[in-house]
């Protein structure tokens, strides 16, 4: 559209035009996005549990086994940090978090298993890693 001393105006199907290529291109990005997001918590969660697995063999090299005790199940981050020498923090991307001590009831754990668990989005995941672990393992909808 064009006034009478020759400038251009946007028309309204100019306008729709654009905001439905603009519509288009972020239906096009917005699964790529979510993909590359979920990726990264994957990344987070084996971060997490290799940090723990270190710290675990620590605190069984200095306590004599492994933490909590045997039969326990910690889920407090901030026990884990303090009793681990951690600092884990919670940002709301992980449903559940714990650490189960395996072996006998009140004495020190034999073994361990540490997993970390999300539920948002569509993708309901668990990782988890033992003292026998080389790496992290996923279990339910994993990449």
């Amino acid at each position: 559209m064009f006034y009478k001393d020759g400038r251009h105006a946007i028309t309204l199907i100019e306008l729709v035009v654009v905001v439905v290529v603009v519509g288009i291109l972020a239906g096009l990005a917005l699964p790529t996005y979510t993909r590359s997001r979920e990726r990264t918590m994957d990344k987070q969660a084996i971060a997490i549990l290799n940090f723990v697995l270190a710290a675990e063999r620590v605190y069984k090299s200095e306590m004599g086994g492994y933490y909590p005790n045997g039969g326990a199940t910690e889920s407090y981050l901030s026990n884990i940090n303090s009793n681990l020498r951690l600092d884990l923090v919670d940002d709301g991307n992980w449903a559940t978090h714990s650490i189960l001590g395996i072996g006998t009831s009140g004495q020190p754990s034999l073994h361990f298993q540490a997993t970390w668990t999300r539920d948002k989005g569509g993708y309901s995941r668990t990782w988890s890693i033992t003292d026998t672990s080389i790496n992290a393992t996923c279990a339910g909808n994993c990449p």
